[in-house]
């Protein structure tokens, strides 16, 4: 509940986020009513009897909501950096046996564009009777 003008009104956007140590938090967000003012209340609550309450006004609790917005609504779900997905692939060399013949390189790689050598195939011609 916010407080404007001597009243109390329900906030119009509220998010509580909860943490891993029983705590949380609740961010709201309101115009009063009767003056038209923009309100934004983030109260802080602690197992060990903390509370704490930051309210403000005006353009900044404009600011505040669409920064928690953002900060909300673009939770990022891992990151690219470590994939461990591999797949096997083969690649042609430069190199030749001694029948002339290529040899391929056996190949792990991953979808960061690493790859690592696993060994070398060579390339056998059979002959038909």
């Amino acid at each position: 509940m916010l407080i404007c003008c001597n009243a109390q009104f329900s906030a119009s956007f509220s998010y509580v986020l909860f943490s891993f140590k029983n705590s949380y938090r609740k961010i709201e967000f309101g115009i009063c009513p009767h003056c038209g003012c923009l309100k934004f209340k983030d109260y802080r609550w602690r197992p060990a009897g903390e509370d704490k309450e930051f309210c403000l006004t005006g353009k900044k609790a404009l600011q505040k909501l669409e920064y928690w917005r953002k900060k909300v609504n673009n939770i990022k779900h891992g990151t690219k950096g470590n994939q461990n997905v591999y797949y096997g692939d083969f690649q042609k060399s430069r190199l030749k046996d001694e029948n002339g013949n290529p040899i391929f390189l056996q190949l792990r790689k991953n979808f960061n564009g690493q790859s690592e050598i696993i060994g070398k195939i060579k390339t056998v011609i059979r002959k038909e009777m």
